[in-house]
């Protein structure tokens, strides 16, 4: 349907006391004259009501005249309509003085002059209305339906009173031309006036006096052509009272209130009512053999309409293709985020339920587009996309929101338990391999779920912690996430959490403790590695478990590399007072090895403690760390610093032995994990084994950590690894334990120093 918005009077349209007053004055005035009229009609005092008539049509001239002089709303309009009016009086003056003197006015006849000139003024005063009431350009749809009702109505009227008309011209063509005028012009009017009930504001009552005007209109002209071509219309009859009338009814149009409409919009059925309900009066024209004239506007009606007709349709069918297009995935043939988001909105409408969303994001895709190239990786997410939707249950949505990301809304869900496991249903229609060019791959998902209200009451906010949960579920590896606001890096907690740590390490609230690392071989301390402390005044002493995350997404982990950094320097050299071949051992995270300053930041570092570089350890785990121009060239700077590099957590499941290679690594710290099987497991036993050798090959130092019980330190020593650390040897230590703890061991050679 064809809609408009805000409607309402617009403020400019309310008139002075004054011109509420003369309106009334001359509307009660026009419906005197039609009293007059309709006293004298039918009557041998028949041309009394002449002047009645002048009068009465007159008064609606003026009236239109007075509503354009008074309301600036829509004041040319009604001007014209007024003019058109006045041409019409003039008309009807013309054709009462002939008649008032006896003559036979005919047709055609001056006055006809001044009726026709009514049509104009009026086609051209509703053009203005429709143009008014639209602030951009009407729809060209919109005209062209005008014009094929027009043609359409047009070839009705001539093959109703064509025949009619041409028996009462008797054979003159200015007459018949004339006569045939009026109902085609009146056709052409209430046309225009529909185009503007469809095409602006129905609801606007000008509209509706309009319409009922020129309805009435045309059906007057109509009977006078019957009456005229019967010779049976006499001057003064009921005919004439009703074209008063319909004067009337144009004069009171102009006094309606608008509607201040600000767009049109073509929609619905109106799309197809007006070019099929034209096509269809047109045939039947056709069908019933009618005049010339008439075949010919029919024709023109059809082929018109049928052209409009086929375009809606077309049109029609694009709109519906591109609105599924619009909701779906191209590539998966999914729901896209648009209908996700639009589903999940009509579900939390339902706030007495609970209603689940699931993230879902693939592991390890990125390696089969880089390996396999990124026609696999589309051809695999294709595969993808039936499979996880056979998983879900009538009224749950599975849908692609880009790259490798999925999701799946449970609407109406029983609480997290059944969210959890309905994650774990869809996650396990991943499971089997998909076949892509006669190769099988294997794919697995993190998921994160999160549920509505407990964790919010809009998509938006919803999918924000979905997505929380996901990567928590992906960094722990454990299988579908709920949402937990201490996993959130953007909750309050954490927010002020992030906060509460950038003041902890300016106000010097990190502190260091610090695990031994001895030689195996002869239990002599070499080395210590300094684990941060977060010294909280509210929460007391926090592990680096604590914190470390926080620090990382809150872009701290270089002002706390930096603090910890300078805390152990300055430990260290307190203690290499007897031990000069003592080392501090830090963790970096892979990440800093990104940033261009970091080693000028940590030559100052060791200017400011006066310390060789060489007792300076710094240890990267291996898990994060990526083979990268930058990287490489701040391995080369530390290298020639001579500042050592550890690669910590080896053998953890991520190592990768071409680091060994490719970069300048010192040392390579075995992951407790590793270290913990030499005892009891001898596959572990061999790896371990065979990993020292290595490293002794590439001539690189093997540490130990982990190491829990005599039996592991001795197991170590028979496989020739260099150092060890772990609680049997000694715990990390507060810095005021660390002298105590060494002094006994400065100079021991023997393993039980370091077991004691």
């Amino acid at each position: 349907m064809l809609s408009s918005v805000l409607p309402g009077p617009p403020a400019a349209w309310v008139p002075q006391r004054t011109g509420r007053i003369a309106a009334r004055a001359g509307f009660a005035l026009a419906l005197a004259g039609l009293l007059v009229q309709v006293a004298t009609a039918d009557t041998a005092a028949s041309t009394a009501g002449g002047p009645a008539r002048v009068g009465t049509i007159g008064l609606t001239a003026l009236l239109s005249l007075l509503r354009a002089v008074l309301i600036r709303t829509d004041r040319a309009a009604w001007a014209l309509l007024g003019l058109g009016l006045l041409g019409w009086t003039g008309g009807e003056a013309t054709w009462t003085a002939a008649v008032a003197s006896g003559a036979d006015p005919g047709t055609p006849s001056a006055a006809d002059i001044g009726y026709l000139a009514f049509y104009p003024f009026a086609l051209a005063a509703v053009w203005l209305l429709v143009r008014s009431r639209a602030v951009r350009r009407l729809p060209r749809a919109l005209l062209t339906d005008g014009l094929t009702g027009a043609l359409a109505l047009g070839s009705v009227a001539v093959a109703v009173a064509g025949p009619s008309l041409a028996r009462g011209a008797g054979g003159s063509v200015a007459t018949f031309a004339v006569e045939l005028a009026y109902p085609i012009l009146d056709v052409v009017l209430i046309g225009l006036v529909a185009l503007a009930v469809v095409g602006a504001d129905f609801r606007e009552r000008a509209w509706w006096v309009l319409g009922a005007g020129s309805l009435l209109f045309a059906a007057v002209d109509v009977a006078w052509l019957v009456e005229e071509a019967s010779g049976r219309y006499v001057t003064g009859d009921a005919l004439d009272v009703l074209w008063s009338v319909c004067a009337v009814v144009f004069a009171a149009a102009a006094w309606q209130q608008p509607v201040d409409v600000r767009r049109v919009r073509l929609q619905g059925w109106t799309v197809l009512a007006v070019p099929v309900g034209s096509v269809v009066a047109a045939l039947a024209v056709l069908a019933s053999r009618p005049p010339l004239a008439a075949t010919e506007l029919a024709v023109a009606a059809v082929a018109i309409g049928a052209v409009r007709a086929t375009r809606a349709v077309r049109r029609s069918l694009a709109t519906t293709q591109a609105r599924d297009e619009a909701v779906t995935d191209d590539l998966t043939g999914l729901a896209n985020r648009r209908l996700l988001l639009r589903r999940l909105d009509a579900a939390l409408a339902d706030t007495g339920r609970a209603h689940a969303l699931v993230l879902l994001d693939l592991d390890r895709f990125k390696e089969v587009n880089d390996t396999l190239g990124h026609p696999v990786g589309d051809e695999l997410l294709r595969q993808i996309g039936p499979r996880l939707a056979r998983t879900t249950r009538p009224g749950e949505t599975v849908a692609r929101l880009g790259g490798d990301e999925f999701a799946v809304l449970l609407p109406a869900v029983d609480g997290e338990e059944a969210a959890l496991r309905a994650a774990r249903r869809v996650l396990a229609g991943l499971l089997g391999a998909f076949v892509i060019d006669g190769l099988e791959l294997f794919v697995s998902a993190s998921a994160g779920i999160a549920v509505a209200p407990v964790h919010g009451s809009d998509g938006a906010t919803l999918l924000r912690k979905a997505d929380v949960a996901m990567y928590q579920s992906k960094r722990a590896g454990s299988g579908p996430a709920l949402y937990r606001v201490g996993t959130d890096p953007n909750s309050r907690t954490r927010l002020e959490s992030a906060t509460a740590l950038r003041h902890a390490i300016g106000e010097g609230q990190l502190v260091c403790h610090y695990q031994p690392q001895v030689d195996v071989a002869t239990g002599v301390p070499l080395g210590l590695e300094a684990l941060a402390r977060w010294d909280d005044p509210r929460r007391g002493l926090l592990p680096p478990e604590e914190f470390l995350e926080l620090a990382e997404q809150a872009g701290l982990m270089g002002q706390l590399f930096d603090a910890v950094l300078r805390t152990a320097l300055e430990d260290c050299r307190r203690w290499r007072h007897g031990l000069d071949h003592l080392r501090v051992a830090v963790n970096l995270a892979a990440s800093s090895l990104q940033d261009g300053r970091l080693a000028a930041r940590i030559a100052a570092a060791l200017r400011a403690s006066d310390l060789p570089a060489a007792a300076l350890t710094l240890e990267i785990s291996d898990g994060g760390l990526l083979d990268t121009g930058e990287i490489r060239r701040t391995f080369g700077t530390l290298h020639a610093m001579g500042v050592r590099v550890s690669l910590d957590d080896y053998g953890d499941g991520r190592s990768s032995v071409g680091m060994l290679r490719e970069l300048p690594i010192d040392q390579l710290k075995l992951d407790g994990h590793l270290v913990g099987a030499v005892t009891g497991d001898r596959r572990g036993r061999a790896i371990v084994r065979h990993t020292v050798l290595m490293a002794h090959a590439l001539g690189i130092e093997a540490v130990a950590e982990g190491v829990e019980d005599a039996a592991t330190l001795r197991a170590l020593d028979e496989l020739g690894c260099d150092y060890a650390q772990g609680y049997h040897i000694a715990p990390p230590l507060p810095p005021g334990e660390v002298a105590a703890w060494l002094a006994p061991r400065v100079g021991a050679g023997a393993r039980t120093a370091g077991a004691s």
